[in-house]
């Protein structure tokens, strides 16, 4: 039961992760880019390969599910600084995931 708990409390910083990221995304006055744009992206008004659809959603729900996961197999198996450091990482990385191809562009 304080596994579930645990996994629960790592859904839960996923999704506020992946939600602030995006938040803060959407936010930011981001310059455009020079380059001409020929594609649409939009899934409810152009048609979009099938590849977009699951990956957008493995892009949002990703996060969640990968701390859940984290926490679940960390729970009573790894040290507090084994998981602090896994955890920094794994924050880092999915912050780096939202931000790096705006901060490209």
């Amino acid at each position: 039961m304080k596994r579930a708990a645990i996994g629960l409390t790592g859904l839960l910083y996923g999704a506020l992760l992946a939600w602030t990221c995006l938040y803060v995304i959407s936010r930011i006055g981001w310059s455009l880019s020079n380059k001409a744009s020929s594609e649409s992206y939009e899934i409810d008004k152009c048609p979009v390969p099938w590849w977009v659809l699951p990956s957008l959603i493995f892009y949002i729900v990703g996060p969640a599910m990968l701390f859940t996961v984290l926490n679940a197999i960390a729970w009573k198996r790894w040290s507090l600084t084994k998981w602090g450091l896994v955890f920094s990482i794994a924050t880092a990385g999915i912050v780096g995931l939202y931000f790096l191809p705006y901060a490209l562009r």
